[in-house]
C-alpha cells in the first residue's frame, strides 16, 4: 500500500516521538516512562484514525489514556494505579479478542 504525502508525514511524526522519547528516556526520571509510552499509544490511536482506521476500543482506551496520563503531574501513586488498570483492562480485550 502506497502512502500519500501527508500520510507519510504524520507516519514520521509519530516515528519522531518514538525516538525523541528514547532520548529523553536517557536523562529523564524513571516514572516518565510509562507516561511516554501511554502518550505514544495515544498518538499511535490518532495516527490510526487520521489514515482511516477505526476501532472502537481504541478509541476508549485512547480516551481514558488523554484523561489519566497527567496523573503523574499531581499523584504519582494514582498514576502508578492508573497504568496497572490499563493492563489488566487491555488484558482482558486481547484476551476477547484472540478468543481465549
Amino acid at each position: 500500500m502506497e502512502v500519500d504525502e501527508e500520510e507519510r508525514v504524520r507516519i514520521y511524526e509519530f516515528v519522531a516521538y518514538l525516538v525523541s522519547s528514547a532520548r529523553g528516556l536517557l536523562v529523564e526520571p524513571q516514572v516518565y516512562g510509562p507516561f511516554r509510552c501511554l502518550e505514544a499509544v495515544s498518538r499511535f490511536v490518532r495516527l490510526l484514525d487520521q489514515l482511516g482506521i477505526k476501532d472502537a476500543y481504541l478509541d476508549e482506551l485512547k480516551k481514558k489514556i488523554d484523561e489519566g496520563k497527567y496523573l503523574l503531574l499531581t499523584n504519582e501513586e494514582e498514576f502508578r494505579k492508573f497504568v496497572v488498570r490499563l493492563n489488566v483492562e487491555l488484558a482482558q480485550e486481547v484476551r476477547n479478542v484472540l478468543n481465549l
